[in-house]
């Protein structure tokens, strides 16, 4: 298979490529061309050797469901889910957000305002939203 590296990924042949000079129509049948402007044939291991060497990034997930979140901090985090109770009895804001969201995204600055509010941390942050994977 043709492929070539760039910005570490590897991409195949375009089916037409433009140069400089034009455009080469069926560049990915022209293997002199392919090779002038970077591509190469690589074996199967060649391939499964660079995979090896540059695996996909885990893309952390950011949202989870009311139910998702509420179900984790009861088996891994009692303690936060506790102090959301609290909160969440006294504070009329908070029980509005909670209960006219569906989702929760952690990105959102709603969001972050019920994570400062119950002094939960960054990497609290990051462990809770590990265990929905």
């Amino acid at each position: 298979m043709w492929l070539k590296e760039e910005n570490g990924r590897l991409i195949p042949p375009p089916v037409n490529y433009r140069t400089a000079d034009g455009w080469i129509m069926n560049f990915y049948k022209n293997p002199e061309a392919m090779i002038r402007y970077g591509w190469r044939e690589w074996t199967r291991e060649e391939y499964d050797a660079w995979y090896r060497e540059h695996p996909e990034p885990v893309i952390p997930r950011t949202q989870c469901t009311k139910y998702e979140l509420v179900t984790c901090l009861q088996e891994h985090f009692p303690e936060l889910l506790a102090r959301f109770r609290e909160a969440y009895a006294q504070s009329t804001v908070l029980q509005f957000y909670w209960n006219s969201v569906l989702d929760l995204d952690r990105n959102n600055a709603d969001f972050q305002t019920l994570v400062n509010t119950l002094g939960v941390t960054s990497e609290q942050l990051d462990e809770i939203f590990s265990k929905f994977e």
